[in-house]
């Protein structure tokens, strides 16, 4: 599978390594974001935002306001050699 927005925004074919959550595009790290969930809280006179558990990733078209990059976020992570 590869990146929907790499294929239609740079016309290149690059592997995907996740899903937008929303829509479900496919995307490679370079175009994916990944944020907290949030759920809006109503209330008269108090709005407010809860945290949901977990993480989430997004294609910039649905991604939420403070959503970061995936290439960003990521960490290089050693192999221990015997």
């Amino acid at each position: 599978m590869n990146c929907f927005d790499c294929l239609t925004s740079l016309q290149t074919e690059s592997p995907a390594s996740a899903v937008c959550s929303s829509c479900g595009a496919a995307l490679c790290v370079v175009h994916a974001l990944v944020g907290v969930p949030r759920q809006e809280v109503h209330s008269v006179g108090s709005p407010s935002a809860t945290v949901l558990p977990g993480r989430r990733v997004w294609c910039s078209a649905c991604a939420p306001s403070g959503a970061a990059p995936l290439a960003v976020r990521t960490r290089s992570h050693k192999v221990a050699t015997a």
